[in-house]
């Protein structure tokens, strides 16, 4: 059970480390942790906001596997082997929700528009800008 919880803790700080990178906008795009989504991926910018906006509960994923690895030992037997399942199972679907919220917002932000997201930044602006703020 000690190998069980040390990889429980190790993945934990991953997980934490992860969500923290990525709560301060230092999470490169990349092929192997954040959210992957195609609507993330789209470009560096979606990829942060993404990963900004799941970074919370992706620290509480990683609290909870850690909590998880604590378990297995402090408490013990069958009672501690199903509360850390059950902590397991709770992170991933704290994760998951994460990464669905932060996934949306990276839709929302690359549907905004592609003509450089100001009113100043395609031929359209006259139609964003009021009357009286041309006077």
């Amino acid at each position: 059970m000690i190998a069980v919880s040390v990889v429980l803790w190790v993945l934990g700080v991953v997980v934490v480390a992860t969500g923290i990178a990525a709560l301060f906008g230092l999470l490169a795009p990349n092929r192997f942790v954040g959210i992957r989504t195609a609507e993330a991926l789209k470009n560096e910018d979606t990829f942060r906001l993404a990963n900004k906006i799941a970074a919370p509960t992706t620290i509480l994923a990683g609290v909870l596997l850690g909590a998880a690895g604590l378990t297995i030992n402090v408490i013990g037997g069958l009672t501690g082997a199903i509360v850390a399942i059950l902590a397991i199972i709770t992170a991933v679907v704290v994760a998951g929700f994460g990464a669905t919220v932060g996934s949306r917002a990276a839709k929302a932000q690359a549907s905004v528009g592609s003509c450089g997201q100001s009113c100043g930044g395609c031929s359209l602006r006259d139609a964003c800008e009021s009357p009286a703020a041309g006077a």
